[in-house]
């Protein structure tokens, strides 16, 4: 239908199908222990991404797109899924507070 979907065809017709049902976190094992891991405390609350270096941090982003079946269901490329995630770090600006690690804290909730 005309004006559905903002009439740019496939773009906004996956946006629209990736955001329609809730998301459920899947049962994923990593092969990389540390993944592992820091899956299993981002889990909780008591996740502390300050425990953690910022590229540690980076190789938890396609864990929990792929746990929460983003990838699949919206058609993520890992490799512009990555350099997303290291341009969001990049671009923080070092401060006290609004920096990655506060950032990365609120994306795992």
């Amino acid at each position: 239908a005309p004006g559905a979907g903002g009439g740019g065809g496939g773009a906004a017709v996956g946006v629209a199908a990736c955001t329609t049902e809730p998301f459920r976190i899947m049962d994923v094992q990593f092969q990389d222990g540390n993944v592992n891991a820091g899956i299993t405390q981002m889990r909780t609350v008591a996740f502390n991404a300050l425990e953690w270096n910022p590229e540690d941090l980076i190789s938890l982003v396609e864990p929990v797109f792929r746990l929460t079946g983003c990838i699949e269901r919206c058609n993520i490329p890992l490799d512009k899924l990555s350099k997303w995630a290291q341009a969001a770090w990049k671009l923080y600006r070092e401060n006290p507070f609004h920096n990655w690690f506060h950032g990365f804290s609120c994306f795992h909730m």
